[in-house]
């Protein structure tokens, strides 16, 4: 007797479908981890390049908040991104040297001799798809202050 091989195929997508739906559930939720990763570094370096190149510490602190959007938009929303925020933050160094400290904003302002930068920090909490913890992520960006004589403003 011969069976006919009509349908035969059909029998074996069931079990091909138990493989094929976890597989792609976890390379939905590793994109989707690493869009959030992606967004809040691109938040923080947006952010940072932003600020240095204002003339003032509250325009910085301006474009540093316009940029909060970001974390909020659709990349932000496939990546999971929960609670983001950026904090601004002033370093200083003396000339020659590339230990930053923080700078205190009510000290004075040496542009001569020393080096000002911002330091942008990215905060959140990433819930990528399909996850069911929630990973908490810090991205830091530097930009160097190019209008230092704005700081204390």
């Amino acid at each position: 007797m011969n069976r006919s091989a009509k349908g035969q195929h059909i029998a074996e997508f069931g079990p091909a479908l138990l493989i094929a739906i976890p597989l792609i559930a976890i390379m939905l939720s590793c994109l989707s981890f690493g869009a959030g990763i992606g967004t809040l570094a691109l938040c923080a370096q947006h952010a940072a390049r932003e600020a240095a190149a204002t003339g003032t510490y509250t325009l910085a602190q301006t474009r540093v908040n316009e940029n909060l959007s970001t974390l909020s938009g659709p990349l932000g929303q496939f990546g999971g991104i929960q609670n983001g925020k950026l904090i601004l933050v002033v370093e200083e160094s003396p000339t020659g040297e590339t230990n930053f400290t923080v700078h205190d904003r009510s000290g004075a302002i040496d542009p001569a001799n020393k080096v000002y930068r911002y330091r942008v920090r990215g905060e959140c909490q990433i819930k990528p798809i399909f996850w069911w913890v929630t990973v908490p992520s810090v991205y830091e960006a530097t930009g160097i202050v190019e209008h230092p004589e704005g700081l204390g403003v």
